[in-house]
């Protein structure tokens, strides 16, 4: 019986700050309070959906796509929409210590 149910939003941010954060899985576990099982399965979760994605397995076609693979994929969608804003951040913060300066 599970005791606690963790919102899919919490489960995304802290996969993201250790799969994309560098963040060790143990500390992770304590600053949020959250057992270092639940962070590895989440982890292993959102590894094996890139895998399922990648091999094809999922079709987007497919008129009865589960609410659960739809929920998966915007997930991984914010996860890496973060990535992309955080590197264009540092891109631009890595541009100005040096001089470069963008003309858009």
């Amino acid at each position: 019986m599970r005791t606690n149910r963790y919102p899919d939003k919490f489960k995304r941010e802290i996969v993201q700050k250790v799969l994309f954060e560098g963040k060790s899985i143990s500390q992770t576990a304590r600053i949020n309070g959250v057992s270092i099982c639940s962070i590895r399965a989440w982890v292993k979760d959102y590894k094996y959906s890139i895998q399922n994605i990648q091999q094809n397995k999922f079709d987007p076609n497919n008129e009865n796509i589960a609410s659960d693979d739809i929920e998966k994929l915007r997930s991984l969608l914010n996860i890496v929409t973060h990535e992309r804003d955080t590197l264009r951040t540092a891109l631009v913060i890595l541009a100005r210590n040096i001089g470069i300066t963008g003309t858009s």
